[in-house]
């Protein structure tokens, strides 16, 4: 999924070369991604667009005259310059803004799913649009103290889980959170300071593996976890022990009545 970095020079490159050029025509290919109605999307012809901007991992096409198309590219859509089309564009073609020289700001999807979305917005309804008004700061210029309030805000959750929650820290997902924190055993098993005390998603259910995967299970949380979170730790070490006992009775249960027939036949025998 797109995040912060490539969508932050997206929308600076797209701002630079479309910055003044006149919307001659919108068209909406794949109805369903167009979520709103009034406005219409026909409002947008007519005006130039002032700029593209980036707020998490959404993106907003900025038109004069208080017009503002916001996309949300999700997993698989992607906003970018194409050639406009002579007939009907291509099936992952969601929406097509015309901005003149043979040229469309496209808007395209290309996963089955279709889940990417596009609200053409005024200035009240980009106000009070949901997804925007619920992210949280934005992590570029945000400060040790910003940082910390941001993290342990709301309630607790492992560390790696709260770097990608857009509503603590907007525009992380799994794969900035992971290089955040390079090699650190810390990154999939340390809470923050609002969920110390409670048993982390990654240790407090018992591996459904091999008991080799269970003890696995045990020693990361041991030796990822400090002094606070020491209950922790024992919690996932005794689960993962008595998941492994319980593994081993009942593997010792059902090799004992696969052996009863067998030994019933030879008492017969004899």
């Amino acid at each position: 999924m797109p995040e912060l970095p490539e969508l932050q020079a997206l929308a600076e490159g797209l701002t630079a070369a479309l910055a003044g050029r006149l919307i001659t025509d919108a068209r909406v290919h794949q109805h369903h991604t167009l979520k709103t109605a009034v406005p219409p999307i026909g409002d947008l012809a007519g005006r130039r667009i002032a700029r593209i901007w980036r707020r998490g991992k959404i993106l907003g096409v900025e038109a004069e005259g208080d017009r503002t198309l916001v996309i949300h590219p999700m997993q698989a859509g992607r906003l970018g310059v194409a050639a406009a089309p002579a007939g009907r564009p291509g099936r992952t073609a969601a929406i097509d803004l015309g901005i003149g020289e043979g040229e469309v700001l496209r808007l395209r999807e290309l996963s089955t799913t279709r889940r990417a979305s596009a609200h053409l917005l005024d200035a009240a309804g980009l106000a009070e649009h949901r997804p925007l008004t619920r992210l949280g700061p934005e992590p570029i210029g945000l400060d040790a103290a910003g940082w910390r309030d941001a993290l342990t805000s709301g309630r607790g959750a492992v560390l790696h889980t709260a770097l990608r929650d857009g509503r603590r820290v907007a525009g992380i997902g799994r794969a900035y959170a992971s290089d955040i924190m390079p090699g650190s055993p810390r990154s999939t098993t340390t809470p923050t300071r609002a969920s110390r005390g409670r048993p982390t998603p990654c240790s407090s259910r018992p591996s459904t593996g091999p008991a080799s995967a269970s003890r696995q299970t045990c020693r990361t949380a041991s030796s990822a976890s400090p002094r606070s979170t020491a209950t922790t730790a024992s919690r996932a070490c005794g689960a993962a022990r008595a998941w492994s006992t319980s593994r081993s009775a009942s593997t010792t249960s059902s090799t004992a009545r696969r052996a009863r027939p067998a030994a019933r036949c030879t008492a017969t025998a004899g």
